[in-house]
């Protein structure tokens, strides 16, 4: 069960999280794509494959085969359970952050960067159900998030290099002009939230 310390101090990252992100949505997003809109395809062509790791099927099927595997052979081993067990908060972590990301595309309906910089649309479509008009949060970003917490909350030792993965894989749906940078901001913080309720759940 979460503490009441946890629950606190969760409330002060998120808040000042938004806050951020507030920012980056008033005076940095529109620039900022502006400025990756006139980069060439083929300089981000390497971002463009970087883009896929943030696929949810790369992290669904490898965790339901593992944890399907080991129950198949009904292995008793403890650290086959315990893995067993990971693949499980892999994969409702990403599942629950994912079906909060596309909710949230279709209630807020925002245009994605191409829309943006064809007709300079800035305004919401609530209730959109066309892609281009769910740039938040950004779905990939999601996923990749709450697979990186995921580990994060299991090998803190190592959370720098993890974070700083994820902002990698992150960074190119910007680049590559799929998405805001708050788009990004938006998909970590549900990420974030989403993979803390299934760890306690656990």
């Amino acid at each position: 069960m979460i503490s009441l310390l946890e629950l606190r101090k969760i409330e002060k990252r998120v808040s000042v999280y938004l806050l951020l992100g507030i920012v980056i949505f008033f005076f940095f997003d529109y620039s900022i794509s502006n400025f990756f809109y006139g980069i060439n395809s083929q300089t981000k062509s390497l971002f463009i494959t970087l883009t896929h790791f943030g696929d949810s099927l790369y992290f669904f099927i490898p965790s339901i085969i593992i944890w399907g595997g080991i129950k198949i052979f009904n292995n008793k081993n403890k650290i086959f359970g315990t893995i067993a067990d990971i693949s499980l908060f892999v994969f409702f972590s990403i599942l629950l952050s994912g079906i909060v990301a596309q909710i949230s595309k279709h209630i807020i309906g925002r245009p994605r960067p191409i829309l943006y910089n064809a007709s300079d649309i800035k305004a919401l479509d609530l209730l959109n159900f066309d892609s281009k008009w769910h740039s938040f949060p950004s779905g990939h970003t999601t996923t990749i998030f709450a697979f990186i917490f995921c580990l994060f909350f299991l090998f803190p030792k190592i959370k720098n290099f993890l974070i700083a993965l994820a902002v990698i894989i992150a960074s190119t749906r910007v680049i590559i002009g799929a998405h805001f940078v708050s788009d990004i901001f938006g998909g970590v913080l549900v990420a974030y939230l989403c993979t803390i309720f299934v760890r306690n759940k656990f």
